[in-house]
């Protein structure tokens, strides 16, 4: 990792007690606190930097429907002829919803 240096923080009295608390539950030091927060603030602006850059090259060049090529996955093609529809469940007497309008009771005696 490299040389440590010593780096002076102003903290007001009601984030260094939040620290503080923090530090003694998770039985660790205010340095490595600090260490592993700025670590973690690094890598979510990194992150986020990515994510930018990549919602700008999809703006610049969207993406076109051949290329998306989900339909097919997104939806049942039974499902988009016959919506659901709704079946008793046997011996229960409550309604639920099925793909083909048939109960679970009803398909298992099959």
């Amino acid at each position: 990792m490299g040389i440590m240096r010593t780096v002076q923080l102003k903290l007001d009295d009601e984030l260094l007690s939040r620290v503080d608390a923090l530090v003694a539950e998770k039985r660790t030091t205010r340095s490595a606190l600090t260490e592993t927060a700025l670590l973690a603030a690094l890598r979510k602006a990194e992150s986020d930097k990515l994510d930018a850059q990549i919602i700008q090259a999809y703006r610049k060049k969207p993406l076109t429907p051949d290329e998306l090529g989900w339909e097919p996955e997104q939806v049942w093609p039974e499902w988009k002829e016959k919506p659901c529809t709704e079946a008793k469940s046997a011996g229960t007497g409550s309604k639920r919803q099925t793909r083909k309008g048939q109960s679970s009771s009803s398909r298992a005696k099959k």
